[in-house]
């Protein structure tokens, strides 16, 4: 394309590709190859793609148009306060929430959030989210463990120096809790027998119910109770007879055999 005499800038928001706008047409003066032009009224904190179009004195111009990204910039927002909640009413998921920062005015950097989830220290999950929602689904977590989030704003400036961290505890799920440690210590002076057992997890808390049966293996009868605490005792055993105890986790549709610890013994005559 000869005889080049203008040229105008094209530019867009990258996030609204459709409404380019241009500058006013600007003449070229010959033997000048580097030119400076301004753009004037552009958004703050925003992504534009910016492009510059060549007309020549017969009409034509350059159909391929290279462009080029720029990042318009903004001040860093103040008093950013998160009030970061957890919450935990699945057994497998962690919803996080925080209160949304409001810029007060268009100068104002965008804010978006970096949350991370930990286990025992280690990092399990991340996520970014943007302004809005001002909420995040931590899945496929451990029932009845305790899990840690921390929340960090950032802007196009870089990481905002403030972060907060909480803790929660997931919902238990009954059909995921073990028992171990299961004890039964027999009194033979009494024809009594004492059971103890520990929850895999401490941090379960003291809200799961058990069912105990304990079966006579010479007669073959059975008795069955429930309770809510983890030790149990059972007296007028019979002498020189052979038991056979089984403790359940009990769950919404009854207990789970799936979950259940039996300790054989038999009770010596004293």
């Amino acid at each position: 394309m000869n005889g080049i005499i203008q040229d105008l800038i094209m530019y867009v928001r990258v996030s609204s590709e459709g409404n380019v706008q241009y500058t006013n047409i600007k003449y070229i003066q010959q033997n000048i190859s580097n030119i400076t032009d301004t753009i004037n009224g552009l958004a703050f904190d925003t992504l534009y793609r910016v492009g510059v179009v060549l007309l020549s004195e017969d009409g034509n111009f350059n159909e391929e148009i290279k462009t080029a990204q720029y990042m318009t910039t903004c001040y860093e927002p103040v008093d950013v306060i998160y009030d970061l909640m957890l919450h935990s009413n699945d057994p497998k998921t962690i919803t996080a929430t925080w209160k949304k920062h409001t810029r007060r005015n268009e100068t104002e950097c965008k804010i978006y959030y970096h949350l991370t989830l930990k286990f025992n220290h280690t990092i399990v999950s991340e996520n970014q989210i943007s302004e809005v929602p001002n909420m995040v689904n931590f899945t496929n977590v451990l029932p009845g463990y305790l899990y840690t989030v921390e929340i960090r704003a950032y802007t196009a400036l870089g990481a905002i120096n403030l972060t907060e961290v909480a803790h929660t505890s997931t919902e238990p799920n009954k059909g995921n809790i073990i028992i171990r440690n299961i004890i039964g210590k027999a009194d033979a002076f009494n024809q009594s027998v004492r059971l103890t057992w520990e929850l895999a997890n401490s941090l379960i808390g003291d809200s799961i119910n058990y069912t105990i049966k304990y079966k006579n293996l010479e007669n073959d009868t059975q008795t069955v109770d429930d309770t809510e605490i983890n030790t149990k005792e059972y007296v007028n055993l019979n002498p020189n007879t052979k038991y056979e105890i089984q403790i359940y986790i009990k769950n919404n549709n009854g207990y789970n055999p799936d979950y259940m610890l039996a300790i054989p013994f038999k009770m010596k005559a004293h």
